[in-house]
């Protein structure tokens, strides 16, 4: 069992700090699938609501994503010289960033697409 910080931050904001800096140190990687909130209650001393609003918390910053068949998953990461500057708000930068998660689904959509077009293609006779 891990512990959270003690500080006078609410539990869920503890436990989105400790994810989130498991990502940053790259023991989540990117594309990576998190723990499923069963796992997380069992790992961490919180409850599930908890954990359900640290997760909802880390997509409101970008660094993950919800699949709702198959869990969250680590997004990859901003190219933050590009897309964050001092002259963005936060929402900006947050729209900059699903903008850019959609454009990696797009490209894993399209070469899933093909993949299915040309296997479709092999096996007529």
């Amino acid at each position: 069992m891990r512990q959270l910080p003690e500080d006078d931050r609410p539990k869920f904001e503890r436990l989105a700090a400790v994810l989130e800096s498991d990502i940053a140190r790259g023991d989540l990687k990117a594309g990576e699938r998190l723990p499923p909130v069963r796992d997380l209650r069992a790992t961490f001393p919180v409850s599930e609501g908890t954990v359900i609003h640290a997760l909802r918390l880390l997509r409101e910053r970008g660094l993950i994503w919800r699949d709702s068949t198959r869990g969250h998953f680590v997004r990859e990461p901003v190219d933050v010289s590009v897309e964050s500057s001092d002259d963005h708000s936060p929402e900006y930068d947050a729209i900059m960033r699903e903008i850019q998660e959609i454009r990696r689904d797009m490209k894993r959509l399209t070469q899933r697409l093909d993949g299915i077009e040309k296997a479709g293609r092999e096996s007529r006779p």
